[in-house]
């Protein structure tokens, strides 16, 4: 009972002392910054010219956006402690015997940081430089030691209550996360703070040192997301009716036609007789085996068609001369390309020229007003509905196209790698023979690097029956011509979901079986014992209980998706682009680090916003 009371009558003067502390801490932590922001050189320089933009972009470069708004936090948070110290709070506390903690280890680490870097070097500086700060922090250390110290003799007859199991485990977490997001604040804000700045103004990337820089505040995001939504109305004849015009749509189209072999005859012996036939590349020279081509014009029995796709070596030299002769022979038909041969006859792909009636719609610059005009708007695509004509509209049309590009491949090659990671990984969790060796090779390519693995679909992808992918659709009847995947608008998204597919899936897969390995096999055996059907299990166990790892694999692929850029630089160039590159474009291209940044921003911010919609929709957190 002595000893109880001799704490308390003792906790009576440390108690107030520990309160002054953890006050001083606050308000000394918000006076430091008042005080370097009023005594920074640059900053008086700029209040001096007194331009506003100048002094927001000279404060953002001195001090930036995180540390001030931590500063602030930080001092705030010490005032409420020290306010539910004097109460002697159980938690408050418990908690101020952490930071206390934490400060003095960091007291510790600023006072070597701070030796070694007044004490070694090319230049040291002397003793009666350094050594009144050094004085300082470690007078700062003592006092955080000292208050540490007490705490753990006297904790428990100076501070009432209890605490929650919920409370003990969000202080230990802490207590644990507190490195981590340190290392956070130094390698990943502050970058993406020094990002946010630099799209505030209109810096130019690698500008050099005459550059000047301007802040312009919110224009990049301004001119990058700027979009608005016009009702067009048609334009109208006297009569009050909208007008139409004839226009013509081109498509492509296979077409069968006969060989005429005595023309083919005739133009070949022409070409070996020197003259010139108009739309008919000459290549004999170049094909040389006079002596075939010759006894394929003296004699009428010969298939001219079948002889010159016989000259073909490592170049198709007679084939593209039989095009060419094709189309001499068929001066009605544009053909595009010879496709095959099937004895007298040829398959060639022509352009088909079809009109149609559509109704006049005005350019929305001419009827919208002067602020489309003035703020450089452009159309992105438009589309009726209920009877109206809309047209979409964008300041930056390339930025908004690339936002629609990623969404969009994002969004399919997500789903489908779900859902063929989901079935790989239940099929290698089950037991069979080779399972070791098909987790394996599932593996391959996921391992392959992104830019060779495009490389490899791009040769595989070519457009002609070179190209593998063609050549297998088309001997087992699922194609009847050579596709343009990485040509043709229509399926070259298409194409980077397959490649994008092929590769990822993998990934999904081995998050998705590691998910599997932690559901207890007990509860299948009590499902199946219940008479619980395996579509059942699956919906009713293994989805539930697999929500959190789907969750985590859906968030790294769609991060990885919407930032995509090797995938599509490497297959498509900018004949498609995703956000990033576009925004590798507007950076190295266009060299504006401003606007560059702005687009990296709202990646990072598109980002975040599919984590957060992914962890509430799967209730990861209610978990």
């Amino acid at each position: 009972m002595a000893i109880t009371t001799s704490s308390r009558s003792a906790g009576k003067t440390a108690i107030p002392l520990l309160t002054g502390l953890f006050a001083a801490l606050g308000v000394g932590a918000i006076a430091f910054l008042i005080a370097s922001i009023l005594t920074n050189a640059p900053l008086q320089a700029a209040l001096a010219g007194n331009d506003t933009g100048d002094i927001l972009l000279t404060f953002l470069n001195s001090f930036g956006i995180v540390l001030p708004i931590m500063v602030i936090g930080f001092g705030v948070y010490m005032l409420r402690l020290a306010a539910r110290i004097t109460k002697r709070d159980y938690n408050a506390g418990l908690w101020a015997q952490l930071i206390l903690f934490w400060l003095m280890i960091g007291a510790g680490v600023i006072m070597a940081a701070y030796l070694i870097n007044n004490t070694t070097g090319a230049t040291p500086r002397m003793a009666s430089d350094w050594f009144g700060g050094a004085i300082l922090i470690l007078a700062f250390g003592i006092l955080c030691s000292a208050g540490w110290y007490w705490l753990n003799l006297n904790f428990a007859t100076n501070f009432e209550g209890s605490e929650t199991l919920t409370a003990r485990d969000s202080r230990l977490a802490w207590n644990l996360l507190i490195p981590t997001i340190i290392i956070l604040i130094l390698v990943a804000a502050r970058p993406l703070e020094r990002t946010f700045i630099a799209s505030l103004t209109d810096q130019r990337f690698a500008g050099g040192e005459s550059t000047v820089t301007n802040f312009i505040g919110l224009s990049n995001y301004g001119a990058l997301l700027g979009f608005r939504i016009d009702n067009i109305p048609c334009e109208t004849t006297e009569n009050g009716t909208c007008k139409t015009e004839e226009v013509e749509i081109e498509s492509i189209q296979t077409q069968e036609i006969a060989i005429d072999n005595a023309a083919l005859r005739d133009i070949l012996a022409k070409l070996v007789a020197g003259e010139r036939v108009a739309g008919v590349a000459n290549l004999l020279n170049a094909i040389g085996q006079p002596d075939v081509i010759q006894n394929a014009i003296d004699d009428e029995s010969v298939d001219i068609a079948a002889t010159m796709q016989s000259l073909d070596g490592e170049r198709p030299l007679g084939t593209t001369m039989l095009q060419s002769m094709l189309t001499v022979s068929y001066p009605e038909l544009p053909i595009n390309r010879l496709i095959a041969v099937n004895g007298t006859t040829a398959q060639v792909e022509v352009t088909v020229v079809e009109t149609e009636q559509e109704i006049v719609y005005p350019r929305p610059r001419d009827v919208v007003g002067d602020d489309y005009r003035e703020l450089g708007f452009t159309p992105v695509n438009s589309f009726d509905v209920f009877g109206g004509h809309y047209v979409l509209s964008a300041r930056d049309a390339n930025f908004i196209t690339a936002i629609g590009n990623t969404l969009f491949f994002a969004f399919v090659s997500v789903i489908l790698e779900l859902f063929l990671g989901m079935i790989i990984a239940l099929t290698v969790n089950s037991k069979f023979s080779g399972r070791g060796l098909m987790r394996a090779a599932m593996l391959v390519p996921w391992a392959i690097p992104t830019v060779v693995s495009a490389r490899l679909w791009e040769v595989m992808l070519r457009d002609n029956q070179s190209g593998v992918i063609n050549n297998i659709l088309m001997n087992i009847g699922i194609l009847q011509q050579p596709a343009a995947w990485l040509a043709n608008p229509d399926i070259q998204i298409m194409s980077l979901i397959f490649v994008d597919v092929w590769k990822t899936t993998p990934f999904f897969a081995l998050l998705l079986l590691a998910g599997l390995q932690t559901i207890p096999a007990d509860i299948y055996e009590a499902a199946d014992v219940d008479g619980a059907s395996k579509v059942r299990q699956f919906f009713n166990i293994t989805l539930p209980l697999l929500r959190p790892t789907i969750a985590v694999a859906l968030v790294f692929r769609t991060l990885d998706a919407v930032r995509a850029f090797d995938v599509f630089d490497v297959l498509l160039g900018k004949k498609l682009q995703s956000m990033a590159t576009y925004n590798s474009f507007v950076l190295i291209e266009n060299q504006d680090f401003g606007y560059a940044s702005a687009v990296g921003v709202t990646m990072f911010i598109i980002i975040f916003t599919f984590t957060i919609i992914y962890v509430r929709a799967l209730g990861v957190e209610a978990d």
